[in-house]
């Protein structure tokens, strides 16, 4: 897994979190399990997941990082790290 700069933005009002790697791009989306997970238009390689209902769904942080690294093909340890300084 290479190391990627991952992006993270929560929006507490709609209680949305947003996960992206490098910059952005035009992307398409596919809805597991309640995350939005996103592949870039050209190439489709994963670019990003959404999850909405971040905090009022309760997920268990390990095993939802775990899923979303492993989609992202980054380390879960790296995502953990981005998301605790939200």
């Amino acid at each position: 897994m290479a190391a990627q700069n991952i992006h993270v933005d929560y929006d507490r009002e709609s209680d949305v979190l947003y996960i992206a790697l490098g910059n952005p791009v035009a992307a398409i989306s596919d809805y597991v399990d309640g995350i939005i997970y996103r592949y870039s238009e050209t190439g489709d390689q994963p670019c990003g997941a959404t999850i909405v209902g971040f905090k009022g769904n309760k997920w268990d942080m390990k095993s939802l990082a775990k899923d979303v690294a492993t989609h992202l093909h980054i380390k879960a340890s790296d995502l953990m790290n981005a998301i605790s300084k939200i």
